[in-house]
């Protein structure tokens, strides 16, 4: 059975084979239209690629008629589509070619560059040593070209990358075209006979894609692998150029006419500079002139036509005053760094060629002075730059409004829009050079920063570390803050003075702390009291400490005289609050409105006294908040002091009872009640009123006197209200509670209707 099944198998499948065979003879029968399997190719294997694509480029184009359109079921616009497409694969081969053939170059000169060896550098330079700092510049100047080259091939390189993974995608993409359509091939196969023009158009145009898809992942991956050797030939070729570089900094030696040949330059160039100043001020001054009279005349004249001519002069005018104030600060800046590079120059000149041992404070003091103006020019760069953005755009506007209104402007105008773009592109041009400039001035400094840190690293390293902290801290120790009356204020006296206040008031706190408890022993007098004098005695002495601190370390109390207006403004607005609170402490404590201990009620809150502060009192509230007030507040509002001089206070409770209760025996029961708790006090003795009728209660009032030292209010009324309550209950008193009787007045008998409650369901839908 297993052998019939298997042999059945056999002939489906060979049927299905031949009829598939059969079927697409002419569909595959495109040239070259089949998968590529290597991914190497070679100059000769492309050239031939070439030479086999060209007839098919030939025979597309022919074939770009109706009857063959109409034969594929097709326009012919797909036509020549599939022309385009084959001379794309020959431009792609090309390209290919072109990049093998520079891969061999790249290759050949790696393999020079590697084989080269630097054992004589002398025979790589025509000058022989010593050599002075012009020949040392030059080749840092290769240096910094060929960095920039690496920076622009690694940038190439990521770009190359991303573009090899977007090509070998197109590539699986048109394999994956190129597979479902031979499988709808074959499908249609099976159930029809004759081929299907249109189909095999479409495979015949992926075959095409997937050739081309297949070139050009071929032809980023080559030229990947060329990025990648020029970035190899760029590291080696920098290698070489750091190691003449170290040879020629180890024979470098001091040359003054190398010196000043480059100070005449420069000196030179600054009196070009101070010339084209010149020229353009007596510009600005003439371009005022011009501006005040066209504004005058504008204001004169009332003809439509005259003020917009009026008006585009004031815009050339304009446009040739930005230009003369910009290229003015650019001048005078380029001025200003002119000198600063002749004074970088002779720096390098003695840091490079002298042999002695430098002084490193200064030359820390040089490095900080050139990090200072490196950092001057990386934002004057950048704010350069961002002028150069604004006048490019200032440009394309004016262009722009040039070019669509040439044939409609009036003559005049026309000449002034000229005279304002070419001011802007004088504009752009001085800020061009100013660019360059700036940015050859950075390399110098940037130069000399480096040329500083590697002569203070030549130091030996403990006499570095000494010196500096030494030097450090002496410097440090001796900066002057400020000079009064020819007495120099300087760290050192500063810090002596606040060392001098600060064990004074340790002294001070001690003192004072033991003079509060003398004084309240040996006086009789109360802790309040003697903490104010605690307070006053303190402040004096620290007056007093302040005072001498500035003595001792000669500091004139002149030093502070620009303090007083300040002050006295600190003192009538910010300060007010503070001394207003300071002057009511002391009011507090003399006067003794309240004392620590005493209970009073403020703002609605019950609180004791917890202790009387300079600026503020602290209170302790029966929940156990602290409440911080400020003493001036006791001063301006109504405080109520339930213990300021006697500690009796009155309570009461209100109780309501129903209006058939004996009034006597409510009274009798409240007397009752209060003589039963040892808390309330007999003198004052308690008494009862019969206070109202109420809504529904005869309201009885119960007062009585409670000592503050034994029990608190609050708790005593608690008390009595749970006595009275069961006193009460005991005798069948009744507390009464609100109630209300409800009187219907109609003049007809009111109707009543009860429903079950189905019907009263379907009553309340209705």
């Amino acid at each position: 059975m297993k052998k019939l099944l298997l042999f059945i198998i056999l002939i489906s499948l060979f049927c299905f084979f031949k009829e598939n065979v059969a079927n697409g003879t002419q569909i595959f029968a495109t040239p070259n239209a089949t998968i590529e399997t290597a991914w190497e190719e070679t100059i000769e294997s492309l050239q031939k690629k070439i030479d086999d694509v060209i007839p098919q480029i030939n025979l597309s184009a022919r074939s770009e008629q109706t009857e063959t359109a109409q034969k594929y079921g097709i326009t012919i616009e797909e036509l020549q589509i599939k022309t385009n497409k084959l001379r794309d694969l020959q431009i792609t081969y090309q390209q290919h070619k072109t990049a093998l053939e520079k891969n061999k170059t790249l290759l050949l000169e790696i393999q020079k560059m590697k084989e080269k060896k630097i054992d004589d550098p002398s025979l790589e330079i025509s000058q022989k040593p010593p050599f002075n700092l012009s020949i040392y510049d030059q080749y840092l100047d290769q240096i910094n070209d060929i960095q920039q080259q690496i920076e622009s091939v690694n940038f190439l390189k990521n770009i190359a990358s991303s573009n090899l993974i977007q090509a070998k995608s197109r590539l699986e993409e048109s394999q994956k075209v190129i597979r479902n359509l031979r499988d709808s091939a074959q499908t249609s196969g099976t159930s029809s006979t004759t081929p299907q023009p249109n189909l095999n158009w479409s495979l015949e145009i992926a075959l095409i894609n997937e050739q081309l898809s297949q070139a050009t992942y071929n032809y980023q991956k080559a030229q990947l692998n060329n990025i990648e050797l020029e970035l190899e030939l760029t590291q080696l070729k920098k290698a070489s150029t750091e190691s003449l570089i170290t040879w020629i900094k180890s024979n470098l030696q001091f040359d003054q006419s190398d010196i000043d040949r480059h100070i005449e330059d420069l000196e030179n160039h600054s009196l070009t500079v101070q010339e084209k100043i010149e020229k353009i001020r007596a510009q600005q001054l003439t371009n005022d002139r011009e501006y005040l009279n066209i504004q005058n005349q504008i204001e004169e004249t009332t003809r439509e036509e005259e003020l917009m001519v009026f008006n585009s002069q004031l815009r050339e005018l304009e446009s040739w005053r930005d230009y003369n104030q910009k290229t003015l600060d650019m001048l005078e800046g380029k001025l200003f760094y002119l000198n600063q590079l002749k004074q970088a120059w002779i720096t390098r000149n003695t840091l490079l060629a002298e042999k002695e041992e430098k002084d490193p404070i200064e030359l820390r003091e040089k490095r900080e002075e050139a990090s200072s103006l490196l950092k001057n020019l990386e934002t004057l760069i950048t704010r350069q730059q961002q002028i150069q953005e604004n006048t490019q755009n200032r440009i394309l506007a004016l262009q722009k409004e040039l070019s669509n209104q040439s044939q409609d402007l009036p003559f005049q105008l026309k000449d002034h829009i000229t005279s304002s773009l070419r001011a802007r592109e004088e504009l752009m041009g001085e800020n061009l050079e100013y660019l360059s400039f700036l940015m050859s001035a950075q390399q110098i400094f940037e130069r000399l920063v480096a040329e500083i840190n590697s002569a203070v690293g030549s130091i030996q390293i403990a006499q570095r570390v000494t010196s500096f902290w030494k030097d450090r801290l002496h410097s440090f120790w001796n900066i002057e803050l400020y000079v009064i009356e020819d007495n120099p204020v300087t760290v050192r006296k500063v810090i002596l003075a606040i060392l001098i206040v600060v064990i004074g008031l340790l002294l001070i706190k001690f003192f004072t702390r033991s003079l509060q408890k003398k004084i309240a022993q040996r006086f009789d007098i109360e802790m309040n009291t003697a903490s104010a004098i605690k307070r006053v005695v303190n402040y004096f002495f620290m007056l007093m400490i302040v005072l001498f601190a500035l003595r001792t370390v000669n500091i004139p109390l002149t030093a502070f005289a620009f303090l007083g207006g300040a002050l006295a403004v600190a003192i009538g607005l910010g300060s007010q609050n503070i001394f207003s609170n300071f002057l009511g402490g002391f009011v507090i404590v003399f006067q003794k409105p309240i004392k620590e201990n005493d209970i009073i009620e403020i703002e609605g809150k019950t609180a004791s006294v917890q202790e009387i502060g300079s600026r503020f009192t602290r209170l302790k509230t029966f929940d156990n908040i602290d409440i911080l007030v400020p003493n001036n507040y006791f001063m301006n509002n109504i405080i109520v002091n339930w213990t300021n001089i006697d500690k009796t206070i009155r309570g009461k409770i209100t109780i309501g009872v129903s209006y058939s209760s004996p009034v006597r025996t409510v009274e009798a029961l409240l007397y009752q009640a209060m003589k039963e708790n040892l808390k309330i006090l007999t003198k004052p003795a308690p008494f009862v009123l019969f206070s109202d009728f109420g809504d529904s209660a005869l309201i009885f009032n119960a007062f009585f006197w409670v000592d503050m030292n034994y029990g608190f209010k609050g708790a005593v009324e608690s008390e009595l209200r749970y006595r009275v309550l069961e006193l009460f209950q005991a005798n069948n008193i009744e507390i009464s509670y609100p109630q209300k009787d409800i009187h219907i007045d109609s003049l007809s008998p009111i109707e009543l209707k009860i429903f079950e409650p189905e019907k009263r369901e379907e009553n309340q839908e209705s």
